[in-house]
């Protein structure tokens, strides 16, 4: 604003070069002035995007965590289950192999007393 009036006075006692000199220099500080204020909001708007991909690294870790958890209680489960089977398989075995010993006794003895 100063190098304006001082450029307008200069112009007004016709020094038209070192009225042009100053008006080259308030160009100057115009085209910084808008520059800078140009880059603060891309300065803003890099900052948020910073700020965005670390949030959704973190929801991401957060999924990933979330998700092996209910896979290795998925595993548990299962593991818990196959247990549960392989100990009825072996009671029915047991329990086979108890009546068939049962049945070649009774078979032993009948044969026994038939001779």
């Amino acid at each position: 604003m100063n190098q304006q009036s001082i450029q307008q006075s200069l112009a007004k006692q016709k020094k038209y070069q070192e009225a042009h000199e100053i008006q080259q220099i308030c160009l100057d500080l115009e085209a910084k002035e808008r520059e800078k204020y140009m880059q603060e909001p891309s300065k803003k708007i890099i900052a948020a995007e910073g700020k965005l991909i670390q949030k959704q690294q973190n929801e991401m870790n957060a999924l990933k965590k979330k998700l092996e958890a209910n896979l290795n209680e998925r595993l548990k489960l299962r593991e818990t289950e196959h247990n549960k089977l392989l100990q009825r398989y072996q009671n029915v075995k047991k329990e086979i192999e108890n009546q068939q010993n049962l049945e070649r006794v009774k078979f032993e003895k009948a044969f026994q007393n038939q001779n």
